[in-house]
């Protein structure tokens, strides 16, 4: 007989009382039911800590969270988790204020073990798809948030993912290679979904599921990433060429600097000399020329995921 998988969602709450009740309904509503929930709260000042005891006392089978008094934030948040529960087979990355249709769980482990019977279980996996963007009351912005950032989730390559992430954390599930590969995810980096897709790309496969209806992505202007603006909106195209004041561009990119040398320090006994070159090529575009930076682009071909972010990338580099 064959074992059953482990399972485990995971999730950071935090003042999450609006939202978190119903994405627990969408999880117990999962047409796959061989999963348990782990959540780690940070720091809640609201009812959350409540919810989560209420719902931990119904299913305590089924439900651990656990809070102490560290304020991390969600990547660190997640990545504690995810070192956590390492042990699992599959790891699912979940929000608290989206809701899960029922064949979410279900779609994303098929894949992943299709992955592993393709690739090999000491392959790291990532799959991620596309999700169904809505305001606060789960009325539909957008079918598609891939079409809504104009992002092509097949252009997810080194030197793509250097700059510009396209795997979207609660979409997210991944392997137990991979979640051991990638182990904690430094301070540097920037999310702990760009540290997986990196690590990903770099040493395994990632693979989107494109049905957009997977997740209903709620956007009520607390989230910590996500957007109502449409990327190649008039708006935002005038924007994104006309933007003066504030940092210049040097100083937005220096995250994604600090990111990449970090992940080169982590991993440049692992990587191939192709890609410890592309990443020091990354890493160094700061300090070259003005006419350095854009033929360095060009050769290792640093480009954002529309043409619009490259002309303002090309323009302000």
């Amino acid at each position: 007989m064959a074992t059953q998988p482990d399972i485990r969602i995971v999730m950071a709450t935090y003042n999450g009382e609006p939202w978190l009740a119903e994405q627990l309904e969408s999880l117990f509503s999962q047409n796959e039911g061989r999963w348990k929930l782990v959540v780690r709260d940070d720091g809640s000042t609201d009812a959350t800590v409540k919810i989560l005891q209420r719902w931990q006392e119904k299913y305590p089978e089924r439900i651990t969270w656990y809070a102490d008094n560290r304020r991390l934030g969600p990547a660190r948040s997640f990545s504690e988790l995810m070192v956590a529960n390492q042990s699992a087979d599959y790891l699912f990355f979940c929000d608290q204020d989206d809701v899960w249709t029922a064949d979410k769980l279900e779609r994303g482990l098929a894949a992943l073990r299709e992955m592993e019977q393709r690739f090999g279980a000491e392959t790291p996996l990532l799959v991620h798809h596309d999700l169904t963007v809505c305001d606060r009351s789960l009325i539909p912005i957008a079918d598609s948030f891939l079409k809504f950032q104009a992002l092509d989730p097949a252009k997810n390559g080194l030197s793509r993912l250097l700059l510009q992430n396209v795997v979207t954390g609660c979409t997210t599930g991944i392997n137990r290679a991979l979640a051991r590969k990638a182990g904690a995810v430094p301070e540097s980096a920037i999310m702990h979904d760009w540290w997986l897709a990196l690590v990903a790309t770099s040493f395994g496969q990632i693979r989107c599921l494109r049905d957009p209806g997977l997740i209903r992505y709620r956007i009520h202007g607390g989230n910590t990433c996500g957007t109502a603006e449409r990327a190649l909106s008039w708006s935002h195209i005038r924007r994104r060429l006309t933007q003066k004041g504030g940092p210049g561009l040097q100083a937005l990119l220096r995250p994604y600097y600090r990111q990449a040398q970090v992940f080169l320090e982590r991993f440049r006994g692992e990587l191939s000399l192709q890609q410890t070159e592309l990443v020091q090529a990354f890493i160094a575009l700061p300090r070259k020329s003005w006419l350095a930076r854009r033929w360095t682009i060009l050769r290792y071909g640093f480009w954002k995921q529309e043409w619009i972010r490259n002309i303002a990338w090309l323009l302000r580099a």
